[in-house]
């Protein structure tokens, strides 16, 4: 009996740390290929500097963020899997920080289709909200591997 049980033990709690290391790497992959897309937005808006935005550049801008947000939602199915209470705040973060960076290049202040030019302050704010997004990732890896 005792024999089995120290058979038995170790393979159960081996068996289930691995799972849930592989359970983070996979969630902290997902975060990798988040921040790498959120960073082509980017580096897209930065190559338009000091350019009249036209209509395909608007698109553009709009389908990277669509990319993006697709991206989201391995980390989200993941995040709720886990069901940690810490996890699932810092990741509606970053889905509000997302939302806010949406905002900032595309909304009321952001690129229009027609007669925008992308000028400094432009660059400067929506740089700004981009890192604030990568900030809030790092952090949510880091808790993911804490976790």
């Amino acid at each position: 009996m005792a024999l089995s049980l120290a058979l038995i033990i170790p393979y159960a709690v081996t068996t289930r740390l691995e799972n849930k290391r592989c359970h983070k790497d996979m969630l902290i992959s997902d975060l990798r290929v988040l921040s790498q897309s959120v960073t082509e937005i980017e580096e897209f808006i930065d190559s338009l500097r000091g350019k009249i935005i036209s209509s395909s550049d608007h698109k553009t801008v709009l389908s990277l963020f669509k990319k993006s947000r697709q991206h989201i939602v391995p980390v989200q199915t993941g995040i709720e899997d886990i069901n940690h209470h810490k996890l699932k705040s810092t990741f509606n973060e970053v889905e509000k920080m997302m939302n806010d960076y949406w905002d900032s290049v595309t909304g009321y202040n952001g690129i229009k289709p027609k007669n925008f030019t992308v000028n400094q302050k432009f660059l400067w704010l929506q740089w700004s909200s981009h890192n604030v997004v990568l900030n809030k990732i790092k952090q949510l890896s880091y808790e993911i591997n804490r976790y």
